[in-house]
């Protein structure tokens, strides 16, 4: 099973994503807005069996609803964020 949370969720520039990953397997961490373009990939590549946590800085996106994606190679999961 696969976990991902942001807070603060409303946010201005500044969003923590926490995520846990329950078997070490191939993953990415992608950021799309509401018409389904990618935005970011924050990351890509095979991630240890743990909680992990990291800051992004949204200042360069514009104010609007987002969807974080964590995606490994058996899942999926996501959470809507919504930049002020």
């Amino acid at each position: 099973t696969v976990n991902i949370s942001c807070y603060p969720n409303p946010f201005s520039e500044i969003v923590h994503i926490e995520y846990e990953i329950k078997k070490s397997s191939p993953a990415s961490i992608r950021v799309f807005n509401v018409v389904g373009e990618l935005v970011a990939v924050l990351s890509d590549g095979t991630l240890d069996e743990r909680q992990h946590q990291f800051t992004w800085n949204t200042t360069d996106l514009p104010a609007g609803m987002y969807f974080v994606m964590l995606k490994t190679d058996k899942e999926v999961a996501g959470v809507k964020i919504i930049k002020q």
